[in-house]
């Protein structure tokens, strides 16, 4: 009788504690997530920025920007469209990048910009790949194509996305472990 009372108990604390478990892991999740999108927000703005300055910038400049801001003019659909794959993919990494380092433990730092490099690579290519396919159709010159949107924008993005996710993506995973005393202990 003793006996099976004991596993009775020990089986309420399991439950419990994986309740528990279950609670932090959705906290983790969110906490990840919502300072994804804060993140996200902050880049874009400092994109924003940059690219203000570059085409202001120099002479020997202007040609490239003039080139890079008339993309964006010209496909304001494919630009709308990163812009929602970085926030989305920001939600999703940043889900796992709050379950690993508020528990796991992994370095935030480090979890940080690997999340913030996963959300930039991503919404480039997938931006790339829209792009390309929106206008391969058309395409007399198909290397020329491929040039311009897979490997002039990837090579932008990491010209001048590097340094900023180095940056966010720190400050990210700061934010996160601050709020490690939201989980239940």
């Amino acid at each position: 009788m003793e006996q099976i009372h004991h596993h009775h108990h020990r089986h309420h604390h399991s439950s419990e504690s994986k309740q528990k478990t279950r609670a932090n892991r959705k906290i983790a999740k969110r906490i990840g997530s919502k300072y994804a999108l804060i993140s996200i927000s902050l880049g874009l703005s400092i994109a924003a920025v940059f690219m203000i300055i570059l085409s202001n910038a120099s002479e020997s400049w202007t040609d490239t920007t003039e080139t890079f801001l008339s993309i964006i003019m010209d496909f304001k659909l494919i630009f709308g469209f990163s812009v929602l794959v970085f926030y989305f993919s920001a939600y999703m990494f940043g889900k796992i990048a709050g379950k690993q380092i508020l528990l796991h433990g992994r370095n935030y730092i480090l979890v940080g910009i690997v999340t913030g490099f996963l959300i930039l690579i991503s919404a480039t290519l997938t931006g790339s790949l829209v792009g390309f396919m929106y206008n391969v159709g058309n395409a007399s010159n198909m290397s020329a194509t491929v040039n311009n949107y897979f490997y002039k924008p990837i090579t932008w993005v990491i010209l001048f996305g590097t340094v900023p996710v180095l940056a966010v993506g720190s400050l990210y995973g700061y934010l996160v472990i601050r709020q490690k005393r939201m989980l239940k202990q």
